[in-house]
């Protein structure tokens, strides 16, 4: 009996072409549902960061204005206009060193305050101005401050010289307050060099009364402002000490021993300055009454003994305790919130509120600080509790050079400036607003680290140590993806 061999090659290729039929079928129905998976899920582009189109000059209507696509409807209210001509304020005329400025003195802006003066019930103007070093050296003119009256009808007229209040020194802020409780408002100037206490005479005229009443300081100062820290029914004075600066002696890159190139923001020479220069401290003056004060910053606790470059200061009380906290914004260096401890200090809060440092730990320049303090302002006008002891309830405004950021408002129930940090120290010190306050004292705690045992950042540092607290009411951990950071 003859076997056959099976025809092993045949029966492999039969099984190769079912396998690739079977391929080629499941191959097309993908692709048959592709277009419609495509349709319901389609690919997200991604931003390239590349403009799409030229920049052009806006075309203007015969009002200057600029013609948008959808064009203007007739009679629609105009949000605002530019009536500064019309007003009678284009008189006056900002100077601050030269337009170069190539150092730091010249670079900050001076100071505005809307205050009624007169107590005619309309808003008159002030506006600071700044100087020049040849003007601080009597070889010319120094520019003027502006005091401007308001007509009542859209207009306003410079009262300057009637009133008294042309400075003529370099000015860097100014506070407006009824200090001794007259009824009038009086305006406190910060310059580099003294400082002016303006008082209200009642009959359109000021004095400058800062010598006497013991707060000219000297130096270079910068944005006060006022507020009854102490509960005693007059109105205490704070003023931040920003460099100690000599206009004899200028900061230059490549000269007096700082390195060529020293000055420098991402690669374009600019002034020197703050980091390397030597700070100002900070003053807190009480008010005795009587039209003195005294100098209490060391005893409060808020003398900066660091030196940082204070810049602008707002007292406001961040958690509704009836006392005025304090926070000082600094300049490239953590900034100060100061919690009122009720009996004449303050608690340095800053690091554990969130305030000293942004979400990466680093300091806020000069603009995200003053945002801070700029909503703070809007809180704390007027913002001194009435005291039995008197009838009349002080005022008080801080005046200083616009925030170009606008932060939106944030919960009534959460501290402005806690909701305003960055990243993970803002959302963790948001949440522990509350209990931030809630105790007068708080403990220490060891600081964490990495488990690689790197420390962590100064603002996950600051936030962790906060939620670790014990004598806080509410105490809260950071995700576990802190530890990543």
């Amino acid at each position: 009996m003859i076997r056959r061999r099976a025809n092993f090659p045949v029966f492999a290729f039969a099984v190769s072409v079912c396998l690739l039929l079977s391929f080629f079928v499941i191959y097309m129905a993908i692709q048959g549902q592709s277009p419609a998976s495509a349709q319901q899920n389609p690919p997200q582009s991604r931003p390239s960061g590349m403009a799409t189109g030229g920049a052009h000059p806006p075309v203007k209507d015969a009002l200057s204005r600029p013609i948008t696509a959808g064009g203007f409807v007739d009679g629609a209210p105009v949000v605002f206009a530019d009536i500064t001509k019309q007003a009678g304020l284009d008189k006056f005329h900002h100077r601050s060193g030269t337009p170069e400025k190539t150092t730091i003195i010249e670079a900050p802006g001076s100071g505005v305050a809307l205050l009624d003066y007169d107590n005619d019930g309309w808003l008159d103007i002030y506006l600071l101005n700044g100087s020049t070093v040849p003007a601080m050296k009597g070889k010319e003119a120094p520019p003027r401050a502006m005091l401007f009256r308001n007509n009542h009808d859209g207009t306003f007229t410079d009262v300057t010289d009637k009133a008294g209040v042309a400075n003529e020194r370099w000015g860097f802020g100014l506070a407006v307050a009824d200090y001794d409780n007259d009824g009038w408002p009086d305006i406190y100037v910060a310059n580099y060099g003294k400082n002016r206490l303006y008082h209200n005479n009642h009959d359109g005229t000021f004095t400058d009364v800062a010598e006497k009443a013991g707060v000219a300081l000297g130096g270079w100062s910068t944005g006060p402002t006022w507020g009854d820290y102490d509960h005693d029914g007059l109105l205490d004075l704070f003023v931040p000490g920003y460099v100690k600066y000599d206009l004899d002696r200028p900061v230059f890159a490549g000269k007096g021993g700082v390195p060529e190139g020293a000055c420098q923001f991402r690669g374009v020479d600019i002034f020197c300055g703050p980091l390397g220069l030597i700070g100002e401290g900070d003053h807190l003056f009480h008010n005795n009454g009587g039209g003195t004060f005294t100098d209490v910053s060391i005893k409060a606790g808020v003398s900066d003994p660091q030196a940082r470059y204070g810049f602008a200061s707002v007292f406001v009380d961040l958690d509704d305790d009836g006392w005025l906290d304090l926070v000082v914004a600094n300049d490239s260096v953590p900034n100060y919130l100061y919690r009122n401890q009720h009996d004449g200090t303050f608690a340095d809060v800053s690091y554990m509120s969130g305030l000293a440092v942004n979400g990466d730990g680093r300091a806020n320049p000069r603009w995200a600080s003053e945002s801070a303090i700029t909503i703070a302002t809007a809180n704390s006008i007027s913002s001194s509790p009435p005291s039995p002891t008197t009838t009349k309830r002080s005022i008080a405004t801080t005046a200083m050079p616009p925030s170009p950021m606008s932060p939106s408002k944030p919960d009534s129930a959460i501290p402005p400036f806690l909701s305003s940090a960055g990243a993970l120290a803002s959302s963790t010190s948001t949440t522990l607003a509350s209990s931030i306050f809630s105790s007068p004292t708080a403990t220490s705690t060891q600081l964490p680290t990495r488990p690689n045992g790197a420390p962590l950042g100064r603002s996950v540092l600051s936030s962790f140590a906060i939620s670790m607290v014990p004598s806080f009411r509410k105490f809260r951990l950071l995700p576990a993806a802190a530890w990543l950071l």
